[in-house]
């Protein structure tokens, strides 16, 4: 087969264009598959910024706006805090025989004081019985206010055999962390 005569002229310059096309087609889908992984990593970050369920943010954020509704400062989250209340709150909903160790082991091999922290619990078989509601009905919301001190919290939900449970931990400030 025999090429025209204008192409043996112009293969240079056709073996350029097609070069820089490929080119071109390759460095367009870098940039768009660069775009779309940034986009993609904005939002998986923002999902890994909080460690914390629903449930138990729901929790603090009641806590901290009973707070502000009577003009103290409201609570500072702590991860630490709101693992290990989630670890207390998964062995009451279990019903667990074991005996794990307990809140303040937990707390003092963090680098809390353990005589330095405070435990609440909230418990409910009702399955329709919302956080907030649970909260306003327990004593413990009213013991809340009385905390004058900058404290950190933590809170652990979970639900089992036992029904749903919640845990709030508090520690103060002073803790020997860091």
């Amino acid at each position: 087969m025999k090429l025209p005569v204008s192409f043996n002229r112009n293969r240079i310059v056709l073996i350029i264009l097609s070069f820089f096309l490929v080119a071109g087609i390759v460095l367009y889908a870098g940039i768009w598959h660069q775009a779309s992984a940034k986009k993609n990593t904005n939002l998986q970050t923002e999902r890994q910024l909080s460690p914390v369920d629903q449930s138990e943010r729901e929790l603090f954020e009641i806590i901290n706006q009973q707070r502000k509704g009577i003009h103290l400062q409201s609570f500072d989250p702590d991860w630490n805090l709101f693992r290990v209340a989630r670890i207390e709150a998964k062995r009451i909903a279990s019903l667990n025989s074991e005996q794990p160790a307990t809140i303040s082991k937990m707390l003092n091999s963090l680098g809390y004081e353990g005589n330095d922290s405070q435990v609440f619990t909230l418990h409910t078989k009702k399955k329709a019985e919302s956080v907030s509601e649970l909260w306003r009905k327990s004593h413990q919301a009213e013991s809340l206010g009385k905390i004058k001190a900058p404290r950190r919290i933590g809170t652990g939900y979970a639900s089992g055999k036992n029904g749903r449970v919640w845990v709030v931990l508090l520690s103060t400030e002073t803790s020997t962390r860091e």
